[in-house]
Formats: C-alpha cells, sequence, structure tokens
C-alpha cells in the first residue's frame, strides 16, 4: 500500500535523507529548517580597562653615564616606566609634554647639573614631580639653592639601593592627572 504523503511531509523527509548522519570523527552541525531565518548577531568584546595596578608611574632618568642607567634600570625597571635622557636639554626636547612622577638627575656633573635641574623644574614644568639627586662625593651640589620643593638626594656610588624604595613611595601623579582627565570627559556637556 503505497500512502501519498502531504508536500510539507514530503519536504522533510527529504531534507533527513539529504542530511549526512554523523560520524564519530565528526560533530552533527544543525540545520535551518527551510521556513526559519537564520539571524545572527555578534557584539564586539569592550577593551578591557587598565587595572590600576598595572599603570606604572612614569620616571625620567636624565644621566650620559650608561653604566649608571643600566644600574638604574635592573633596580626600577620592573617598577616604573623609564625614560632615558642624557642631558636636561635633551629631556625636554624628547619628552616636553611628558608628565613624570620621578626625575632621577645624576649631577656628575656639577654647576650643569644645578642648571639642568632648575630648567627641568622651570622650564618643563615638572615642579610636582619628585626629583631624585644622585649626588657625586666629589662633585658637591649644593641643593639648598635648588627651586625644587619635592627634591630627595642619594649617593650615586653607594645608595642606589634605595632607588626601589623610592620609587614606591613616590605620589603617583600621572595616575592622579590621568584620573582627572578621564573625570573632566566624562563631566563635559556633549557639543
Amino acid at each position: 500500500m503505497n500512502v501519498e504523503l502531504p508536500k510539507k511531509e514530503k519536504e522533510e523527509e527529504k531534507a533527513k535523507e539529504e542530511t549526512p548522519t554523523p560520524t564519530p570523527e565528526t560533530e552533527p552541525t544543525p540545520q535551518p529548517s527551510p521556513k526559519e531565518e537564520v539571524t545572527q548577531t555578534t557584539t564586539a568584546p569592550a577593551p578591557a580597562a587598565p587595572k590600576i595596578e598595572d599603570l606604572k608611574k612614569q620616571c625620567l632618568v636624565v644621566s650620559f653615564d650608561i653604566p649608571l642607567v643600566e644600574k638604574i634600570e635592573q633596580l626600577i625597571g620592573d617598577k616604573c616606566e623609564l625614560y632615558i635622557a642624557r642631558s636636561a636639554k635633551q629631556a625636554l626636547q624628547k619628552y616636553g609634554d611628558q608628565d613624570f612622577d620621578i626625575i632621577i638627575f645624576d649631577t656628575i656633573s656639577g654647576v650643569f647639573a644645578e642648571k639642568g635641574i632648575r630648567d627641568l623644574y622651570e622650564k618643563g614644568g615638572y615642579k610636582d614631580s619628585l626629583y631624585v639627586l644622585l649626588l657625586d662625593e666629589f662633585m658637591p651640589l649644593d641643593v639648598d639653592r635648588l627651586p625644587v620643593k619635592n627634591l630627595r638626594t642619594v649617593k650615586r656610588e653607594s645608595e642606589l639601593e634605595l632607588l626601589p624604595e623610592i620609587v614606591e613611595s613616590a605620589p603617583h601623579i600621572t595616575l592622579q592627572k590621568a584620573i582627572e582627565s578621564a573625570a573632566a570627559t566624562v563631566e563635559a556637556p556633549p557639543q
């Protein structure tokens, strides 16, 4: 006895015959029925906001003594983002628009170092930065004559091991400025 199936059931039966049977190596792929519309919407994942602990302090090292700079990099390179300049003039040219939490200044050049520190403080606008002066015992520097308000001194030959602690305890002014800038952007009315 031959039974005639309605048209809809015939289409479904034919679709079943055309669908391959899954083998152990393959996974079955769901097939949409002919009347279903398949719409797929995807949303791009939001970029992850940086964690506060990932935001490193910004540190400028001013020294022409390459071995000294390398030693400083070993001591604090994992604690802050380092920017290197051989002189105050080069620092102002290369990083004039960059904010720094800490400025480590090698004073081996004596009077020239004093002028360089003044230039960074007055011309560079780094008045909120912590200045760490690396003092040389043979080239003394009168730190009381400097206009810098936030100042630490370290003997360049014997006290460099203090730098990691100084970096960790220094105020994170670049982070504070970034937060204030972001808050101002959020509070600004749309135009």
